[in-house]
């Protein structure tokens, strides 16, 4: 039963030299205030690795202070990140508990492409969504972005969405297992 807070970089950054620092201290001060919980989200984007080839000695003293903030803020701060690799090492020493979740079994995606694919739209009888589960290997977000596809392309098309643009659009996300490929645990944070 408390607030949230959901960041992201854009919310923080800014090219003004000191203001990305007062936004950083204005969040963890507001949210200390308000005892809300801060979701940083894509947390890589702003505690990314310092000392990588790409980072600039703005955004390590950025991922430092950031560092230093989670670590003496008293409430909840929640990291959600996909690249977990892109993080900063030092991050990890800051963590209570690190939940992975990793990509849905076969059962559970064809019970997520069930839930997602609207039945009231009537073209659920066209979808195949045993073989979209076994052929596509997706997380659940992958799953919803191939469905937006699909109705997506069908609308302007101007035809009902069915199991064809499903498999077209489940293919473009890239992640196609072929029959006797077997399907790999995928891991994230």
């Amino acid at each position: 039963h408390r607030p949230l807070r959901r960041v992201q970089a854009s919310m923080l950054l800014s090219k003004w030299v000191g203001e990305t620092e007062k936004r950083v201290d204005h969040l963890f001060r507001q949210a200390r205030a308000q005892q809300a919980v801060i979701l940083i989200d894509e947390a890589e984007a702003l505690l990314g690795a310092r000392g990588a080839h790409q980072s600039s000695r703005l955004d390590e003293r950025l991922v430092g202070l950031l560092l230093q903030k989670i670590e003496t803020h008293p409430g909840l701060v929640l990291l959600a990140t996909n690249l977990p690799e892109q993080l900063d090492e030092a991050l990890f020493r800051r963590l209570t508990v690190h939940v992975e979740f990793e990509r849905p079994d076969e059962t559970s995606r064809e019970a997520l492409w069930r839930l997602m694919v609207p039945e009231a739209s009537g073209h659920a009888t066209d979808v195949d969504f045993e073989r979209l589960a076994r052929r596509y290997p997706l997380s659940g977000s992958e799953i919803r972005t191939a469905i937006l596809r699909a109705a997506t392309q069908a609308l302007q098309e101007d035809r009902p969405m069915d199991g064809f643009s499903l498999e077209r659009a489940a293919e473009a996300m890239g992640r196609v297992r072929s029959p006797t490929q077997p399907t790999l645990p995928l891991r994230g944070l």
